[in-house]
């Protein structure tokens, strides 16, 4: 009988990639432990998101770029995890997750510098101020939610449909919000809330999709 050989998959690099995730989140309590406790219930009050609206904000600040980090790896992980779980071929890749970093660090840098250039350039309104700073901050707290449910799908129950499922709650949760606190100015802007959700917030997901494979 000719034997068969055993492939053993190399995931220590995940297991490390959520350990970083998990110091990160402890250096975010340490530098402004309220601020990332308003991050992570701004689904339930508007407070957080009415001061950061009205406040000038240090995009270069240390919460605020190790957040940025922070989001990058969770969003990351989560593309990463529905593309290894629907290929044989990508199976636990980690150049497939250099890949999709990538694609996410210069997706959410686009969405800060087009958002700056928005409230910094243009004489625009105070609620729409509100709305993308509110677009921005639920999905930070999304994304936080979001981290646990990937822990458990990479470790515990590994179903991709139940993954998926989780992410469109909770993704359901921050669009309703963003459309309940911010009503009057997308009805009164319709077609032009529709065009930005299609072009920032939809096709940058399959663009990233695309140039994975």
């Amino acid at each position: 009988m000719r034997a068969i050989e055993r492939q053993v998959l190399d995931n220590n690099w995940i297991t490390l990639t959520v350990i970083l995730v998990l110091i990160l989140l402890f250096l975010l309590k340490k530098i402004n432990k309220n601020k990332l406790t308003d991050i992570s219930t701004a689904f339930f009050s508007k407070g957080y998101i009415e001061r950061e609206s009205e406040e000038n904000i240090y995009l270069f600040s240390a919460f605020n770029s190790l957040f940025f980090l922070l989001k990058t790896i969770i969003l990351s992980i989560f593309i990463f995890l529905i593309l290894s779980k629907s290929s044989l071929e990508f199976t636990y890749s980690f150049s497939l997750f250099i890949k999709v970093l990538t694609g996410v660090f210069l997706f959410l840098i686009f969405r800060i510098i087009i958002d700056f250039l928005i409230t910094s350039l243009f004489a625009i309104k105070n609620n729409t101020r509100y709305f993308l700073v509110s677009k921005t901050s639920y999905l930070d707290t999304m994304l936080i939610w979001l981290f646990p449910v990937l822990i458990i799908s990479i470790y515990g129950y590994k179903n991709t449909l139940f993954l998926v499922a989780i992410f469109a709650i909770i993704f359901s949760i921050r669009f309703t919000l963003i459309i309940i606190n911010n009503k009057k100015l997308i009805l009164s802007k319709l077609f032009y809330f529709i065009l930005y959700l299609c072009t920032l917030e939809i096709a940058p997901l399959f663009i990233i999709f695309k140039l994975t494979f």
